[in-house]
């Protein structure tokens, strides 16, 4: 009894796509502090609000990979302590990185928010930096929990 369970279900292939997603958004994030480095505000400011949309759609992507397991949660529960160690686990960890994700969009609209009102220049961009310091680690959170799924599934 105490050993991990080898039938799980597959991941939900939602959690690819929203790898995807997060990968994209890392880097329209990359390009908002570029332009923001260069003072341009509109770029940024447009770079930043695609940022926030992609990250509204990974968090989309991800409640969908939810409801997909939640079957196998009914149907093997009761299985034994293990199987609910493992299914538990998986909200857990996807739904932590999901609440700081949120986190992040707020920090986002935000800063889109000043980007927007002219708040950045090329010399003066700490908010934006800093979001995006936040929105890579994000990413590589991600990763890291990706990757350890992937490792743990069938």
């Amino acid at each position: 009894t105490g050993r991990w369970p080898t039938d799980l279900p597959g991941l939900p292939l939602t959690m690819f796509l929203g790898t995807a997603i997060l990968l994209v958004s890392s880097g329209t994030m990359q390009l908002a502090i570029g332009a923001a480095r260069q003072g341009n505000q509109e770029i940024s400011a447009r770079r930043l609000l695609t940022t926030f949309i992609l990250g509204a759609a990974f968090l989309l992507v991800q409640s969908m990979g939810w409801w997909t397991w939640l079957q196998a949660i009914g149907e093997r529960w009761d299985d034994s302590q293990a199987y609910r160690f493992a299914l538990a686990g998986y909200y857990v960890l996807t739904g932590l990185h999901a609440m700081h994700v949120l986190g992040g969009l707020l920090a986002l609209a935000w800063t889109c928010y000043r980007a927007y009102a002219g708040a950045y220049t090329a010399r003066d961009h700490l908010g934006v930096r800093a979001c995006g310091t936040y929105w890579h680690f994000l990413l590589v959170i991600w990763l890291l929990i990706y990757a350890g799924l992937l490792l743990t599934s069938p």
